[in-house]
């Protein structure tokens, strides 16, 4: 039978060998890129022993075929050699280079399946777990009341997840702080949401006939989508209060602007005086009439639909945006 176009038939279930000796088989993955450290290191080659499940990460500064091959030799001299490595199929473990390495050193190369990285979910599994960041105890105090004020606006609760993302605090213009989460590792093994997002050119090509505008903001725009409770856990964090979970959607998950744009969308349902980017949304019309038409049209939308507006940043009838 032939697999529907644009997907990949499933190979069949078979046995998985057991491990019954270490360093048998290890399997090895790259995590990166991450904050650049004051030794210029930017990236981790990760090694898991599938039988003990013995753990090494190697700092890295390049991830190219050599310096990988540097890593692994560091590694098998001191704990040795394996008789099998398993990485994913990405360019270093695949090239000529790490073959030949893998070769002399009677090292059996093997490979994840395509498009499955499930296959590798030993070392992937190490990966779901992040050490937190040292935070500055200056700063603890901060971290703590932002938690206690999550807390009382319902967007973050308690939590058990098996996995945690570290908290960053990123210094603002003014001196302050902005509490963020640092969700690559997340990101990196997350399936991409493939809606697309309206480009800038396309929605200007839209106004050209029009003389009247009206633009508005949503203010926290992502915290007004709720999380799916299955979906909670894997946005899990460390604080000094415990691990917890978001219960809005928030930026830095990769998939929150498709989704939130997907939102506009059906909300608006395409509406052409109103066009949607992210959180702005603006209503263009030529004439008055039309223009307090769509007025009440985007306002009761927002209603019916539980979306609140930044009256601060609401702009009503203006020739000019």
């Amino acid at each position: 039978m032939k697999a529907p176009a644009g997907r990949d038939k499933p190979a069949p279930f078979q046995r998985m060998p057991l491990m019954e000796e270490p360093f048998q088989r290890v399997v090895i993955d790259l995590v990166g890129p991450l904050p650049v450290t004051k030794e210029k290191y930017e990236y981790i080659l990760t090694m898991v022993d599938v039988s003990t499940r013995w753990a090494e990460a190697t700092p890295l500064r390049q991830t190219t075929a050599d310096k990988v091959a540097e890593a692994l030799f560091d590694i098998f001299t001191r704990v040795g050699f394996p008789k099998e490595i398993q990485p994913d199929r990405g360019q270093q473990f695949m090239s000529k280079l790490l073959q030949e390495f893998n070769s002399l050193s009677n090292i059996k190369h093997i490979f994840s399946t395509p498009y499955h990285p499930q296959t590798n979910g030993v070392v992937e599994r190490f990966h779901s777990t992040v050490k937190p960041y040292q935070l500055p105890f200056a700063s603890q105090k901060f971290v703590k009341e932002e938690i206690k004020r999550l807390l009382e606006l319902g967007v973050i609760e308690p939590s058990v997840s098996p996995f945690s993302s570290p908290i960053v605090l990123v210094k603002k213009k003014d001196g302050s702080l902005r509490f963020c989460i640092d969700f690559r590792k997340l990101n990196a093994i997350t399936v991409l949401d493939a809606t697309n997002i309206p480009l800038p050119e396309d929605l200007f090509a839209q106004l050209s006939d029009s003389t009247i505008f009206t633009s508005c903001d949503l203010p926290k725009a992502y915290w007004q989508i709720s999380m799916h409770p299955d979906s909670r856990y894997f946005t899990a964090f460390p604080t000094p209060l415990g691990l917890m979970m978001w219960t809005r959607m928030l930026l830095g998950l990769v998939n929150a602007p498709a989704t939130f744009c997907r939102l506009m969308r059906l909300v608006f349902n395409d509406e052409p005086m109103l066009l949607t980017y992210f959180d702005d949304t603006l209503l263009h019309t030529r004439s008055w009439e039309d223009h307090v038409l769509g007025l009440r049209l985007l306002l009761t939308t927002l209603r019916n639909h539980g979306l609140t507006v930044n009256p601060g940043k609401l702009v009503i009838g203006q020739s000019s945006i």
